[in-house]
């Protein structure tokens, strides 16, 4: 999945799902790439209607 995600074009990386991310881990990925950029992060959390911070920290 990593690697599938490593693979990725930057613009494609919003719309793609990941079919083997079982646990999350793109979300984590995107928030950590930086070729995404804060503003773009942001926008996602804006589009999503959720905490990107709280998402992030949150344990299960």
């Amino acid at each position: 999945m990593i690697e599938e995600y490593i693979q990725t074009d930057q613009e494609e990386l919003f719309q793609k799902h990941f079919e083997k991310d079982l646990w999350g881990l793109a979300n984590i990925l995107k928030a950590a790439d930086r070729r995404i950029g804060i503003r773009r992060l942001l926008l996602l959390g804006k589009k999503r209607k959720i905490d990107l911070r709280y998402s992030l920290l949150k344990k299960d």
